[in-house]
């Protein structure tokens, strides 16, 4: 059986997803305008292996950057409590809110991605991140600094979201190996971010002394991204096919009113959230997770100054063992792609068979037994 016959059938025995279709059937193209030919060369995942590569950059970039824009801030503390008289929770504040509008931004803005394409919420979305954060850098008062660090959290958010929709539309996961191997590098950028930003921001503002220097490095950072954004080419197949229907002159469905795309924009990651068993205890278990290494970034701080007499920048030093043991996870992961996933898509290929989504659960399984462990190490 063929990869075209595979995706096909793949198509047509996903039933589950009907009544999410039929839902938001006025965001989308028409049913024979939602697949492609079997050689199209628009398809993203017929696109040749450099240009994958290259979008596969752009996406690990962004989710990147908009990681290292949490823990940046963390080295511009002890400056912002002598300039604005602040406590230590009041300091913390531009942090914590800033990765809460992640999480808000998420929701309010990735959902267009799949209205409109990603290509373009990148290109508005990344150059709001750019602003505020420099706005932030120059703020006089406290109250504009969080208030700057809110926006360009809600900004950031689609670069970390979006970017697990354009890797998908790029690599099968079913039938391409090479998923495996882009899903671990977005993972990977996105906890070496969390680490080297501490790291990054004590060291570079305790040799500078200027605490702008956390929104500086992370401006530049946007700089690059909103540059490459630019060049970005649409993933997003119904974009895509909609844009090719178009361009041949073809009657393209007519979209509803602005309010109504927004207001399914924003229930249609609520809807999937409860009606997909799947989501809502993944989502419980990553926020449990996301929350105990976040707190890594005032804990370290607070235990290694105040307990044990450590300097700022041997605080900083403090997070380079995390950066080390993140990369113990990059042989879990190979071992499971060689002796597990990689069989499963020889199954399909030659039975037809589909491979279960709770297959690529194994590498968590073993993560929910170590990091527990790490914890009281």
């Amino acid at each position: 059986m063929n990869n075209s016959s595979i995706r096909n059938k793949n198509l047509e025995d996903n039933e589950r997803d009907m009544p999410l279709i039929r839902m938001f059937e006025n965001t989308v193209l028409s049913e024979e305008d939602t697949n492609f030919e079997a050689s199209c060369i628009e398809n993203p995942r017929l696109w040749a292996l450099k240009k994958k590569i290259c979008v596969t950059i752009f996406v690990l970039l962004t989710a990147f950057t908009a990681t290292l824009g949490t823990p940046i801030y963390v080295g511009a503390i002890p400056y912002l409590q002598i300039k604005f008289k602040l406590t230590t929770t009041d300091a913390v504040l531009p942090c914590s809110l800033y990765a809460l509008a992640i999480g808000s931004g998420a929701l309010l803005t990735s959902g267009f991605s799949e209205i409109y394409g990603r290509r373009i919420v990148y290109q508005l979305t990344l150059p709001g991140a750019l602003l505020s954060s420099a706005l932030a850098s120059i703020s006089t008062k406290f109250f504009y600094l969080v208030l700057f660090r809110i926006f360009a959290g809600i900004f950031s958010a689609p670069s970390l979201t979006i970017g697990v929709g354009v890797l998908n539309d790029m690599w099968d996961p079913t039938l391409d190996s090479q998923a495996t191997f882009a899903a671990l590098l977005f993972v990977l950028v996105v906890i070496w971010a969390t680490r080297i930003g501490p790291i990054a921001s004590i060291s570079l503002i305790e040799i500078s002394r200027h605490w702008q220097w956390a929104f500086y490095i992370f401006s530049l950072m946007l700089v690059a991204c909103v540059f490459f954004s630019i060049f970005n080419p649409e993933t997003y197949a119904p974009r895509i096919l909609r844009q090719r229907s178009s361009r041949r002159g073809r009657p393209v469905q007519c979209r509803d009113n602005s309010w109504r795309i927004i207001r399914e924009a924003i229930s249609r990651p609520i809807h999937m959230l409860f009606v997909e068993p799947i989501l809502f205890p993944t989502g419980l278990v990553l926020a449990v997770t996301q929350s105990v290494i976040f707190s890594y970034y005032i804990a370290y701080a607070s235990i290694f100054e105040g307990v044990y007499g450590f300097t700022q920048l041997q605080v900083a030093i403090t997070f380079v063992p995390l950066a080390i043991g993140s990369l113990f996870a990059v042989p879990v992961v190979v071992l499971c792609d060689k002796y597990l996933y990689q069989k499963l898509p020889r199954a399909v290929r030659e039975q037809g068979s589909i491979k279960s989504p709770e297959d690529r659960l194994y590498p968590a399984m073993v993560s929910s037994f170590t990091m527990p462990i790490s914890l009281f190490w």
